[in-house]
C-alpha cells in the first residue's frame, strides 16, 4: 500500500506488533462456537498473577473501565473483545468468567505491559547424521520500540541468541526469515553488523532523487562462521534488505524461493491531527516516502532477493509478492555504492550438490506435487453435477490426499535440542513447553531446514 488510513486502534495494533508489546493482562483469546475462551497465559502477566483466571474458562462480560457496563461478548469477534480488554497501562479491567463447573466470577485486574514472544528471535541447536553441531535462529520480524531507545529490539536480540549458540560451540548458524514480512531498517543494518565487519549495507532514495548509505560501523562481529539465510515468498522489505546484503557481500548463501516478496519500499507514519490543529486523534496516513535499493544498486521492489538456491514451495505457485498488487512501484537500479565482497570459494559447488540432493529427495519431489496439485484445484471453473462423476472425482481426490499425507510423517533425520536456559523454564512454564514442542515438531518436518543444514555442512 502507498497511502493507507490508520485508525487510532489500527495504529496501536500496528504499534504492538512492530514493538512486541502489548498493553493488557496476558492470556490469549479464542473463539469456539460463538464463545470466547481464554487461552494460554503469560507467566507474570496480570492474568497469570490473578490466580482466579484459567485456560479454559469461557468470557461472558467485559468491563473496559470502572465507569462502563459490562460488555456482553458472546457471540463477539475475538479482535472486538481483545480491544476491550486491552488498555492502557495502570487501568483496570474485569472479565466475568465461567468456570468448568458452571461457576461465574468476576476478575478484576490492572493493565500491564506484556510482551508477545512470538515477536522476538528465538534459537536452537541441532546435531545431522555426522554428529556436527549446528544452530538455528529464527527471527519473525525486525522489531524495535521507537519510542524507547532502551527497549527490546531485534538485533540485541539476535546478538544474545549468537552468543548462546557460541557457547554450545556450533560449527555454523542458519537465520530463518521466512514469514518475516520485515520492520526497522536501523535493526537490518544493525543485524549485518554482527556478521561481518563495517561497510555499507543499504542505499535509500528519497523522492527529490537524494541517495543516503546506511552503513554497519562495527568491527567486532559476532558471528564470522558459515552462514546461511533461509528465505520464502513472505520474506519482506527489511528482510530482503539482510538476504540482498548477505548475497551481495557473499557473506553467506541464501536458501529457499525462487525469490523473496519484493516490496522496496520505505513508509512513514503522519498524524492526521497535525493537520486538523486538534487534540483529538484522528488516525494515521501511512505514506511511501522512500525506496531502497540493495548495496549493488539493485531494487528490491517487485522482483525481491533470488536464493542462491532455489526450493519451491506452496507460495511458489500463489501469486503472492508486490508484483501482483495494482499500482506497484516499478523496479529500477542506482549506482552501486562502494563495497568489497567477501571471498566464497565454493558457492558453485554447493549450489550444484543442493540440485542433485533435491532431484533425488522424494519428499521434495512429493511436496512439489503436492502444490501444483493444489494450484490445479484453485484453476477449475467448473465441476460435474452428475452424481456419479462427481463421486469419481471425490474419491480420486480422496485417493490424492492420502498420498501426500506422507509427508506429515516426514522426518529430516536432525536432532534438535533447547538451550541451557529454555531447558530451565520448561518445568515452570506449561504454555513456553507446549510451543516448544511444537516449535520442534514442525522442525522436524521442515524439508527447508533439511536442505538448509546440508548446505551448511559443506560450508567451508
Amino acid at each position: 500500500f502507498y497511502l493507507q488510513y490508520f485508525s487510532p486502534q489500527d495504529k496501536e495494533d500496528f504499534d504492538a506488533g512492530f514493538s512486541g508489546k502489548i498493553t493488557g493482562i496476558g492470556a490469549q483469546i479464542s473463539e469456539k462456537k460463538g464463545y470466547l475462551y481464554i487461552g494460554p497465559l503469560v507467566i507474570g502477566a496480570p492474568a497469570w498473577k490473578s490466580k482466579q483466571v484459567t485456560e479454559g474458562d469461557k468470557i461472558l462480560k467485559v468491563k473496559p473501565d470502572p465507569k462502563s457496563e459490562a460488555v456482553n461478548v458472546v457471540g463477539m469477534l475475538v479482535d472486538e473483545a481483545v480491544r476491550l480488554i486491552r488498555g492502557k497501562k495502570g487501568t483496570e479491567v474485569v472479565l466475568t468468567l465461567q468456570k468448568k463447573d458452571g461457576t461465574t466470577v468476576d476478575v478484576k485486574m490492572v493493565r500491564e505491559e506484556v510482551e508477545m514472544e512470538d515477536t522476538f528471535a528465538k534459537s536452537i541447536v541441532f546435531t545431522n547424521g555426522k554428529g556436527e553441531k549446528y544452530g538455528l535462529i529464527s527471527l519473525p520480524s525486525f522489531n524495535a520500540e521507537f519510542d524507547n531507545p532502551k527497549g527490546r529490539n531485534a538485533s540485541t536480540d539476535v546478538r544474545n541468541e549468537l552468543e548462546k549458540l557460541k557457547k554450545e560451540n556450533v560449527r555454523g548458524v542458519i537465520l530463518d526469515i521466512r514469514n518475516n514480512g520485515g520492520g526497522s531498517l536501523t535493526e537490518v543494518v544493525d543485524i549485518m553488523g554482527l556478521f561481518m565487519n563495517n561497510g555499507p549495507v543499504v542505499q535509500i532514495k528519497n523522492g527529490d532523487g537524494k541517495v543516503q548509505v546506511l552503513q554497519n560501523r562495527t568491527n567486532n562481529p559476532t558471528w564470522t562462521g558459515p552462514l546461511v539465510i533461509l528465505q520464502n515468498e513472505l520474506s519482506a522489505s527489511a528482510s530482503e534488505i539482510l538476504s540482498g546484503a548477505i548475497r551481495d557481500y557473499g557473506r553467506g548463501v541464501v536458501v529457499g524461493a525462487p525469490h523473496s516478496f519484493g516490496k522496496g519500499t520505505v513508509q512513514t507514519f503522519v498524524p492526521l491531527n497535525r493537520f486538523l490543529n486538534s487534540s483529538d486523534d484522528y488516525g494515521n496516513l501511512k505514506l511511501t516516502v522512500q525506496k531502497f535499493y540493495r548495496v549493488s544498486g539493485k531494487s528490491t521492489q517487485l522482483r525481491g532477493v533470488d536464493s542462491d538456491i532455489v526450493m519451491n514451495d506452496f507460495f511458489t505457485y500463489d501469486e503472492i509478492g508486490e508484483k501482483y498488487d495494482d499500482f506497484a512501484l516499478p523496479w529500477d537500479q542506482i549506482q552501486p555504492t562502494k563495497f568489497t565482497p567477501l571471498a566464497f570459494p565454493n558457492l558453485k559447488t554447493l549450489i550444484a550438490n543442493s540440485q542433485q540432493r533435491l532431484q533425488a529427495n522424494k519428499n521434495y519431489l512429493l511436496l512439489q506435487e503436492s502444490a501444483e496439485w493444489r494450484r490445479s484445484l484453485d484453476k477449475e471453473e467448473s465441476i460435474p453435477l452428475n452424481q456419479a462423476k462427481f463421486e469419481a472425482l471425490m474419491a480420486e481426490r480422496k485417493q490424492q490426499i492420502k498420498k501426500y499425507e506422507a509427508l506429515r510423517k516426514f522426518d529430516n533425520g536432525l536432532k534438535f535440542a533447547l538451550l541451557p536456559g529454555e531447558k530451565a523454564r520448561l518445568p515452570k512454564d506449561k504454555a513456553f513447553a507446549k510451543k516448544s514442542e511444537n516449535w520442534m515438531k514442525m522442525l522436524k518436518r521442515d524439508l527447508y531446514v533439511q536442505e538448509a543444514a546440508n548446505v551448511i555442512s559443506e560450508m567451508k
